[in-house]
């Protein structure tokens, strides 16, 4: 994992579990986020442009890092906590309601070499609506901002009369985990989400950065896909959390 140019009293607790400290280190490297506060035992950072924080460190510490930036007055919009209590905090005392855990899993291999059956592009604007009402996530004024993203792209392929058609999605977050992965259920059972996430793995591999995602605790596939593809699995969890 390339840690070259990251500084930070906080880098020996995130090596304590690196696949959980990628979603960190990825951004620093990338430099779309700031460093809130930084000591031996917590690190929390904000994404730039965004109302989304990550926190990793427990304790008395860890909570008081949080006082100083936000309360459960104001506008934060997500915050992604690395600590199972100070997830507990935050909807105990700071009035955040909902909340998904998350592996965070990273590749460390070599580019992966697959038979190719998609054509990878933007999307045509003419496909958004196939993404709104199959994603899950956000509000419509989000989801469009995930599909304009440079990051986001189709899969395509060529139907029965030669005709390209989109068979799913998959794109990168704002800190650079890859997600949203969807094949459409016509084009299941072909190996296609294994085709469209190593995309994106040799995708970053080729810009320098650290191939990752961050997995739901309960989906199956996403969780066998991902050991199957050989990536490397956080020890404990992260938990997303919002209010909205």
């Amino acid at each position: 994992m390339n840690m070259d140019g990251i500084e930070l009293k906080s880098m020996p607790l995130l090596m304590k579990d690196p696949a959980l400290s990628a979603d960190f280190l990825e951004a620093l490297h990338r430099g779309t986020a700031d460093i809130i506060y930084d000591t031996e035992n917590v690190l929390l950072v904000n994404i730039k442009d965004s109302s989304v924080f990550f926190h990793i460190g427990g304790g008395a510490e860890g909570r008081e890092a949080l006082k100083l930036v936000f309360s459960d007055e104001d506008g934060v919009s997500l915050v992604v906590a690395h600590d199972l209590e100070i997830r507990e905090y935050l909807m105990a005392e700071m009035g955040y309601k909902n909340d998904r855990g998350c592996y965070q899993a990273v590749y460390e291999g070599d580019k992966i070499q697959v038979d190719s059956q998609l054509t990878f592009h933007t999307p045509a604007e003419e496909d958004f609506e196939l993404f709104r009402s199959t994603y899950g996530i956000g509000d419509d004024e989000m989801k469009r901002e995930l599909f304009n993203s440079p990051e986001f792209m189709g899969g395509y392929i060529n139907d029965e009369n030669g005709n390209e058609v989109m068979a799913g999605y998959v794109g990168e977050h704002l800190e650079g985990s890859i997600g949203m992965l969807y094949v459409f259920p016509e084009f299941r059972k072909r190996g296609l989400a294994y085709e469209m996430q190593a995309f994106m793995i040799n995708r970053a591999i080729d810009k320098g950065s650290i191939p990752f995602g961050q997995i739901y605790e309960d989906n199956a596939a996403s969780l066998a896909l991902s050991h199957k593809m050989g990536l490397t699995f956080s020890r404990s969890k992260l938990y997303w959390l919002w209010k909205f």
